[in-house]
């Protein structure tokens, strides 16, 4: 049942990022929006949602021994948005891998997150006093003299100590 909640985060963040990449950035090259461009987005996104939800990556693996399948989330990310939301290549060269794989790799560090559950967020917490053993300090073994004394009483190195000439 997590896949359903992991689908519906992609594609959720896939969403509203392409509509917003999209809606601003086809007003500031072409002057307007091309026609059901919701649908359009809706469509793309679905389709990257899916291929994220069968990947299932983790950040780490994104940038290390995964990144073939980044790098293939890029091209995928250049063809939907040069084909199906009709940016100019250039332009979808431009921002079709960096918006898709920047919202693949925020949302797979919140699937990281939520796989990990609470205890995650424990791991970096101090801990109590109550649990934490207390080294004592080496001086504490001396014995501290009294308002009435004139001398200190002797320390265990000092009474064995030979007497010098």
């Amino acid at each position: 049942m997590f896949w359903l909640w992991m689908f519906l985060i992609y594609w959720l963040l896939l969403f509203v990022a392409s509509f917003i990449v999209t809606e601003y950035g086809q007003r500031y090259f072409y002057d307007e929006v091309t026609p059901l461009a919701g649908l359009k987005v809706g469509a793309s996104s679905l389709a990257m949602a899916a291929f994220l939800t069968w990947w299932d990556p983790s950040s780490v693996d994104m940038v290390t021994t995964d990144v073939a399948y980044t790098a293939m989330l890029a091209i995928a990310g250049f063809v939907l948005f040069c084909l199906v939301l009709q940016f100019h290549a250039s332009h979808a060269l431009l921002l079709g891998p960096v918006a898709v794989v920047l919202v693949a790799f925020t949302a797979a560090m919140a699937m990281d997150s939520l796989k990990a559950g609470p205890r995650a967020n424990m791991r970096d917490r101090p801990i109590p006093p109550q649990q934490r053993s207390i080294r004592k300090s080496a001086s504490s073994t001396v014995n501290m003299p009294t308002q009435g004394d004139e001398e200190p009483a002797p320390t265990p190195e000092k009474a064995t100590a030979p007497a010098g000439p």
